[in-house]
């Protein structure tokens, strides 16, 4: 409970304390943290995708000028981390070995700690080339989306040869497992009106057949939302989908059985995302800049360019000024929320609460009776 800050002393500031370690959090400039889009095509044509698809490839003058931007911010960071990201960048995959190879030896040199991990549909990641992603550049783990089973993936994650992407990522995703065991893979499970009824077949199907769940390869809920369109029919609201990620926890738990971390019990958060910080930054292939991945290849939402002088300084002001909305200042859960999505309110800074709302006190009540059951047993 002290270390969740859950409990504090009876004279101890919380609200200042919140408030300088937001902006501490912020504005540490020795972290630099950039999701790196080497290209907007894809393979895939996913009916609910937010992004600006086109078949823009990052050329050698964007490369470069990359690699001279972290060479400039080498001599004031000490830790680099890059999300490899696209559309899909395994399309792409000589650019992603050239960076990286930059990279590291840039790091190398200024003694700079480095990680990186790729965002992917996992449809082109083989064991062979998760090997090499692993010894040779650096990628430790792999996010990778499955939507359902067989048929209601197809469905939702269309290859644009109309292939069937389902066998093909299951049969990578076993490979890499057993071939690669230190490379890590979370599956992302996107959810909305229209798959739901069939996750929990899903997660057994992961759990059951092909003993997912620990080790390397673990998976987890998330909510298909359109910030541009939040009455959406087919999503859920936040309470809804709570409810549903509580269900699917105590499944799994049910499963696996359960040791209690502070990933699960809420626990405080400095800031509400990355997107918030400094030294964190979005680049598409043409090199320009953005705060958050929700808004890359949104020319007008751009921040900055490698090539041109001129700024978006409306853009780039709306992100470092954006303060939390009142409602939220005095909000319970803020310490583990601290203004939830960034991005749901960089235009009109009204609050958007996470389910997480719902899973709180949730998982507070469980902890405590669990833990009393252990206490006694």
């Amino acid at each position: 409970m002290l270390e969740a800050h859950f409990l504090i002393d009876a004279d101890f500031d919380e609200e200042n304390f919140l408030e300088t370690s937001e902006l501490a959090s912020r504005y540490n400039s020795s972290f630099l943290n950039l999701t790196i889009g080497l290209t907007m095509n894809c393979n895939m044509a996913c009916p609910y995708c937010y992004e600006h698809k086109n078949t823009t490839r990052m050329n050698d003058a964007v490369k470069n000028a990359i690699v001279k931007y972290v060479q400039n911010k080498s001599h004031e960071i000490r830790k680099l981390n890059i999300v490899w990201y696209g559309g899909e960048p395994l399309l792409e995959i000589d650019t992603l070995k050239y960076l990286a190879r930059e990279f590291i030896q840039i790091c190398e040199k200024e003694k700079i700690e480095y990680s990186s991990h790729i965002i992917t549909n996992g449809y082109l990641l083989t064991a062979d080339l998760a090997k090499t992603l692993f010894e040779e550049y650096q990628v430790k783990y792999a996010q990778i989306t499955i939507d359902g089973t067989k048929e209601t993936h197809n469905q939702r994650r269309r290859l644009k040869n109309g292939g069937d992407s389902f066998s093909v990522i299951i049969k990578n995703i076993d490979e890499i497992s057993k071939s690669v065991p230190d490379f890590k893979i979370s599956i992302r499970v996107n959810i909305d009106k229209t798959n739901s009824d069939g996750i929990k077949e899903l997660f057994n199907y992961f759990m059951d057949e092909k003993g997912w769940g620990q080790g390397p390869v673990t998976f987890y809920a998330a909510c298909v939302s359109d910030y541009e369109n939040p009455s959406c029919e087919t999503y859920y609201n936040f309470e809804e989908f709570g409810e549903i990620y509580l269900d699917l926890f105590h499944e799994t738990k049910k499963r696996f059985g359960f040791e209690w971390t502070l990933n699960e019990i809420p626990s405080f958060t400095p800031t509400a995302c990355g997107a918030l910080r400094e030294n964190n930054y979005v680049i598409d292939p043409d090199g320009d800049f953005y705060k958050c991945f929700e808004e890359i290849g949104i020319k007008d939402k751009r921040i900055a360019s490698l090539f041109e002088v001129t700024n978006n300084f409306k853009r780039q002001f709306q992100w470092s000024t954006l303060s939390l909305p009142q409602e939220c200042r005095k909000c319970i859960y803020r310490p583990c929320c601290q203004g939830y999505c960034p991005y749901a309110r960089i235009d009109d800074n009204k609050p958007h609460c996470t389910f997480r709302k719902v899973l709180y006190p949730a998982f507070l009540k469980e902890y405590f009776e669990d833990t009393k059951l252990l206490t006694h047993a």
